[in-house]
């Protein structure tokens, strides 16, 4: 057997386990829906031109919540009022994105306090 054969029958053997630990660290696998409760410490409003979202003049409402220590930026494409600034809140948000970044997108907003 010659050098490139065995290449061609090793490498590929090789390969395979290594793509895919490299797939379970690059990526984040399908998210499911989940529950976040903390305080909304940040409450934007932006045009998604800005944050290189298309269609870009969608308007897009921005929140960021601090719950056990980590800082959440939460998005929406509905109407997130105002005063949920400052307050606790605890809301269902789903994770969109893929191995070169994504966002939580909320989608219910469950309690206000």
């Amino acid at each position: 057997m010659n050098m490139n054969r065995l290449l061609r029958l090793f490498l590929p053997a090789l390969a395979v386990p290594l793509i895919i630990s490299g797939m379970s660290y690059g990526m984040k696998a399908f998210s499911e829906p989940e529950e976040v409760e903390g305080r909304v410490i940040s409450y934007s409003i932006v045009k998604a031109e800005l944050l290189n979202i298309k269609p870009g003049d969608m308007t897009l409402y921005i929140i960021a919540v601090e719950e056990k220590g980590r800082k959440i930026s939460i998005f929406s494409k509905d109407p997130v009022p105002a005063w949920v600034f400052g307050k606790d809140i605890k809301a269902e948000i789903i994770f969109r994105g893929g191995p070169r970044g994504g966002a939580y997108w909320l989608l219910k907003l469950k309690e206000v306090r």
